[in-house]
Protein backbone atom coordinates (compact mmCIF):
# COMPACT_ATOMS: atom_id res chain seq x y z
CA UNK A 1 0.00 0.00 0.00
CA UNK A 2 2.81 2.37 0.92
CA UNK A 3 4.71 1.64 -2.27
CA UNK A 4 1.64 2.27 -4.41
CA UNK A 5 0.93 5.46 -2.57
CA UNK A 6 4.52 6.62 -3.00
CA UNK A 7 4.42 5.83 -6.72
CA UNK A 8 1.20 7.72 -7.23
CA UNK A 9 2.52 10.73 -5.39
CA UNK A 10 5.77 10.70 -7.35
CA UNK A 11 3.88 10.29 -10.61
CA UNK A 12 1.57 13.14 -9.73
CA UNK A 13 4.50 15.32 -8.75
CA UNK A 14 6.19 14.57 -12.07
CA UNK A 15 3.13 15.66 -14.06
CA UNK A 16 2.78 18.84 -12.06
CA UNK A 17 6.39 19.86 -12.55
CA UNK A 18 6.28 19.18 -16.29
CA UNK A 19 2.97 20.91 -16.97
CA UNK A 20 2.05 24.63 -16.70
CA UNK A 21 1.48 25.98 -13.21
CA UNK A 22 -1.93 27.30 -12.25
CA UNK A 23 -2.01 30.97 -11.21
CA UNK A 24 -4.06 32.77 -8.62
CA UNK A 25 -5.90 35.59 -10.44
CA UNK A 26 -8.05 36.85 -7.63
CA UNK A 27 -11.10 34.81 -8.62
CA UNK A 28 -10.01 31.18 -8.84
CA UNK A 29 -7.18 28.96 -9.90
CA UNK A 30 -7.11 29.27 -13.66
CA UNK A 31 -4.88 28.10 -16.47
CA UNK A 32 -4.94 30.77 -19.17
CA UNK A 33 -3.85 30.32 -22.75
CA UNK A 34 -0.20 31.26 -23.22
CA UNK A 35 0.10 33.90 -25.90
CA UNK A 36 3.78 34.82 -25.82
CA UNK A 37 7.04 32.99 -26.51
CA UNK A 38 7.77 32.92 -22.77
CA UNK A 39 4.97 30.34 -22.29
CA UNK A 40 6.31 26.86 -21.54
CA UNK A 41 3.91 25.15 -23.92
CA UNK A 42 4.86 27.46 -26.77
CA UNK A 43 8.56 26.95 -26.22
CA UNK A 44 8.10 23.20 -26.61
CA UNK A 45 6.05 23.70 -29.77
CA UNK A 46 8.59 26.13 -31.16
CA UNK A 47 11.46 23.63 -30.78
CA UNK A 48 9.48 21.01 -32.63
CA UNK A 49 8.62 23.40 -35.44
CA UNK A 50 12.15 24.61 -36.15
CA UNK A 51 14.52 23.11 -38.72
CA UNK A 52 14.54 19.42 -39.43
CA UNK A 53 12.21 18.67 -36.51
CA UNK A 54 9.25 20.14 -38.39
CA UNK A 55 6.68 17.37 -38.46
CA UNK A 56 5.00 16.09 -41.61
CA UNK A 57 1.60 17.36 -40.51
CA UNK A 58 2.87 20.95 -40.24
CA UNK A 59 4.46 20.70 -43.68
CA UNK A 60 1.25 19.45 -45.22
CA UNK A 61 -0.72 22.28 -43.62
CA UNK A 62 1.78 24.86 -44.90
CA UNK A 63 1.63 23.38 -48.39
CA UNK A 64 -2.16 23.46 -48.46
CA UNK A 65 -2.13 27.03 -47.16
CA UNK A 66 0.29 28.15 -49.88
CA UNK A 67 -1.74 26.43 -52.58
CA UNK A 68 -4.92 28.06 -51.33
CA UNK A 69 -3.31 31.51 -51.23
CA UNK A 70 -1.98 31.04 -54.77
CA UNK A 71 -5.45 30.02 -55.97
CA UNK A 72 -7.06 33.11 -54.42
CA UNK A 73 -4.42 35.48 -55.84
CA UNK A 74 -4.75 34.03 -59.35
CA UNK A 75 -8.55 34.19 -59.16
CA UNK A 76 -8.47 37.85 -58.16
CA UNK A 77 -6.07 38.65 -60.98
CA UNK A 78 -8.29 36.88 -63.52
CA UNK A 79 -11.37 38.75 -62.26
CA UNK A 80 -9.50 42.06 -62.50
CA UNK A 81 -8.44 41.39 -66.09
CA UNK A 82 -11.97 40.30 -66.98
CA UNK A 83 -13.20 43.63 -65.64
CA UNK A 84 -10.74 45.57 -67.80
CA UNK A 85 -11.65 43.49 -70.88
CA UNK A 86 -15.34 44.08 -70.17
CA UNK A 87 -14.69 47.85 -70.04
CA UNK A 88 -13.11 47.76 -73.50
CA UNK A 89 -15.85 45.49 -74.85
CA UNK A 90 -18.72 47.63 -73.62
CA UNK A 91 -17.24 50.69 -75.33
CA UNK A 92 -16.94 48.76 -78.59
CA UNK A 93 -20.48 47.43 -78.23
CA UNK A 94 -21.83 50.99 -78.26
CA UNK A 95 -20.81 51.19 -81.92
CA UNK A 96 -22.36 47.81 -82.79
CA UNK A 97 -26.01 47.35 -83.81
CA UNK A 98 -28.35 47.27 -80.84
CA UNK A 99 -31.84 46.92 -82.29
CA UNK A 100 -33.62 47.16 -85.65
CA UNK A 101 -37.01 48.86 -86.03
CA UNK A 102 -38.87 48.01 -89.26
CA UNK A 103 -41.26 50.93 -88.62
CA UNK A 104 -38.51 53.45 -89.37
CA UNK A 105 -36.23 51.02 -91.22
CA UNK A 106 -33.35 51.95 -88.96
CA UNK A 107 -30.77 50.06 -86.94
CA UNK A 108 -30.06 51.80 -83.64
CA UNK A 109 -26.68 51.87 -81.94
CA UNK A 110 -25.40 53.69 -78.89
CA UNK A 111 -24.68 56.75 -81.03
CA UNK A 112 -27.21 56.41 -83.86
CA UNK A 113 -30.83 56.91 -82.81
CA UNK A 114 -33.65 58.53 -84.81
CA UNK A 115 -37.08 59.80 -83.84
CA UNK A 116 -40.14 57.67 -84.42
CA UNK A 117 -43.10 59.04 -86.39
CA UNK A 118 -44.93 59.28 -83.07
CA UNK A 119 -42.25 61.61 -81.73
CA UNK A 120 -40.55 59.16 -79.35
CA UNK A 121 -36.81 59.54 -79.05
CA UNK A 122 -34.71 57.16 -76.95
CA UNK A 123 -31.58 59.29 -76.83
CA UNK A 124 -27.95 58.38 -77.47
CA UNK A 125 -27.18 56.17 -74.50
CA UNK A 126 -23.69 55.43 -75.81
CA UNK A 127 -22.33 58.73 -74.48
CA UNK A 128 -23.40 57.98 -70.91
CA UNK A 129 -22.16 54.38 -71.05
CA UNK A 130 -18.76 55.33 -72.47
CA UNK A 131 -18.29 58.14 -69.92
CA UNK A 132 -19.09 55.88 -66.97
CA UNK A 133 -16.86 53.12 -68.35
CA UNK A 134 -13.87 55.45 -68.71
CA UNK A 135 -14.31 56.56 -65.08
CA UNK A 136 -14.49 52.94 -63.93
CA UNK A 137 -11.39 52.00 -65.91
CA UNK A 138 -9.44 54.86 -64.34
CA UNK A 139 -10.47 53.84 -60.81
CA UNK A 140 -9.55 50.21 -61.52
CA UNK A 141 -5.98 51.32 -62.15
CA UNK A 142 -5.79 53.32 -58.91
CA UNK A 143 -4.69 51.08 -56.02
CA UNK A 144 -6.41 53.00 -53.25
CA UNK A 145 -9.23 51.98 -50.94
CA UNK A 146 -11.26 55.11 -51.62
CA UNK A 147 -10.96 54.53 -55.37
CA UNK A 148 -12.33 50.98 -54.99
CA UNK A 149 -15.32 52.22 -53.02
CA UNK A 150 -16.16 54.92 -55.53
CA UNK A 151 -15.61 52.46 -58.36
CA UNK A 152 -18.17 50.05 -56.89
CA UNK A 153 -20.76 52.85 -56.74
CA UNK A 154 -20.09 53.98 -60.33
CA UNK A 155 -20.22 50.36 -61.53
CA UNK A 156 -23.62 50.00 -59.88
CA UNK A 157 -24.84 53.12 -61.69
CA UNK A 158 -23.53 51.73 -64.99
CA UNK A 159 -25.29 48.40 -64.48
CA UNK A 160 -28.57 50.12 -63.58
CA UNK A 161 -28.31 52.39 -66.63
CA UNK A 162 -27.50 49.40 -68.87
CA UNK A 163 -30.62 47.59 -67.61
CA UNK A 164 -32.70 50.71 -68.25
CA UNK A 165 -31.24 51.04 -71.74
CA UNK A 166 -31.99 47.41 -72.54
CA UNK A 167 -35.62 47.76 -71.42
CA UNK A 168 -36.14 51.01 -73.34
CA UNK A 169 -34.59 49.88 -76.62
CA UNK A 170 -36.04 46.37 -76.67
CA UNK A 171 -39.49 47.12 -75.25
CA UNK A 172 -42.34 46.64 -77.74
CA UNK A 173 -46.11 46.30 -77.71
CA UNK A 174 -46.42 44.13 -80.80
CA UNK A 175 -44.66 41.04 -82.10
CA UNK A 176 -41.72 41.62 -84.48
CA UNK A 177 -41.87 45.35 -83.73
CA UNK A 178 -38.18 45.30 -82.77
CA UNK A 179 -35.32 42.95 -83.62
CA UNK A 180 -32.64 42.63 -80.96
CA UNK A 181 -29.00 42.71 -82.11
CA UNK A 182 -25.81 41.43 -80.37
CA UNK A 183 -24.70 44.90 -79.27
CA UNK A 184 -27.48 45.40 -76.74
CA UNK A 185 -26.77 42.03 -75.12
CA UNK A 186 -23.06 42.85 -74.85
CA UNK A 187 -23.87 46.09 -73.04
CA UNK A 188 -25.93 44.25 -70.45
CA UNK A 189 -23.44 41.40 -70.02
CA UNK A 190 -20.32 43.56 -69.77
CA UNK A 191 -21.92 45.92 -67.26
CA UNK A 192 -22.68 42.92 -65.02
CA UNK A 193 -19.07 41.68 -65.30
CA UNK A 194 -17.75 45.15 -64.43
CA UNK A 195 -19.98 45.27 -61.34
CA UNK A 196 -18.72 41.87 -60.15
CA UNK A 197 -15.09 42.81 -60.81
CA UNK A 198 -15.46 45.98 -58.75
CA UNK A 199 -16.41 43.89 -55.70
CA UNK A 200 -12.98 42.31 -55.41
CA UNK A 201 -9.81 44.05 -54.22
CA UNK A 202 -6.92 44.80 -56.53
CA UNK A 203 -4.07 44.56 -53.96
CA UNK A 204 -4.25 40.81 -53.23
CA UNK A 205 -1.08 40.66 -51.13
CA UNK A 206 -2.37 43.13 -48.55
CA UNK A 207 -5.69 41.34 -48.35
CA UNK A 208 -4.09 37.95 -47.73
CA UNK A 209 -1.26 39.06 -45.46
Amino acid sequence: MNENTTFNIQHLSFNITKGPVAEWLGKALQKLLHRFESGRDLQLLKRHCEGKYLSRSFREVDLISLQWRFFIIMTLKIIRWLGLIACATIIISCFLPWVYYPAVNETFTGFHVVKFPSGNYYGKAGYTIVTLTIIITAFMLIKKVWAKRINFFVAGVLFAYACRTYLVFTGSLFKDEVTRKPGIFLVLLCSAIILVASLFPDDEKKRLA
